[in-house]
């Protein structure tokens, strides 16, 4: 095989990356063979093993890609945005939009897929506990920035909002997939911004009504 460049070579590992996705979305981790990843990524066994060991590897690097995309869109919203305020609302917004999109099955089912194999292997559960710590920290950070900048009250803890506004997403996640008919994320992520803003009791959602919102 010729030598390829460092870009090349990551490509193509994405492909078969994306190749074995789509077969262990049909088959399962266990029952999908390497035979069929190599069919439909378009390359020979021999091909294969020039990118991965076996197939606990490619297992790995689809486990690895996604527990790495939560926390690229985490970072790529607080970068983009004008305020922690503004990232937060943006990134509820995305959870909402990110349920109702076409892929939503297929990409949920790919996590409990992985949440399942996880249990039965140490080594994958570290990288999907090391992604979620990763998202879990950038969270936190993002709600520290809001409470220096005085957007949010001092009395809140970043840790602890950041654990609750992982649990809803994936809440949510399991919900429509479970229960799709009854799920309403974007409902839902109004219902959380309105318990944020202290709107839950009808005293304060009164008082709140009287006042325009910032």
């Amino acid at each position: 095989m010729p030598k390829l460049k460092p870009a090349e070579v990551e490509q193509r590992r994405r492909e078969i990356t994306d190749a074995a996705r789509r077969c262990f979305l049909r088959q399962g981790f266990h029952r999908a063979t390497t035979d069929e990843i190599c069919r439909e990524a378009a390359i020979t066994p021999g091909g294969l093993y020039h990118y991965f060991r076996n197939k606990e590897d490619v297992i790995k690097a689809v486990v690895q890609d996604s527990a790495e995309q939560w926390i690229r869109e985490v970072r790529y919203t607080a970068e983009t945005s004008p305020g922690p305020r503004s990232a937060l609302q943006r990134l509820g917004a995305l959870v909402a939009q990110t349920i109702q999109s076409p892929e939503f099955n297929d990409n949920a089912r790919l996590e409990l897929l992985i949440w399942s194999e996880c249990m039965r292997s140490e080594e994958l559960s570290k990288i999907l506990e090391t992604g979620r710590t990763a998202v879990h920290d950038a969270l936190a950070e993002i709600i520290h920035e809001a409470v220096k900048t005085g957007e949010y009250s001092d009395r809140i803890d970043p840790a602890g909002l950041a654990d609750l506004l992982m649990g809803v997403r994936t809440g949510l996640q399991l919900n429509k997939l479970l229960a799709p008919r009854s799920t309403d994320p974007p409902s839902a992520m109004n219902a959380l911004a309105a318990l944020i803003r202290g709107e839950l009791l009808a005293s304060n959602a009164a008082s709140q009504r009287r006042e325009p919102r910032q």
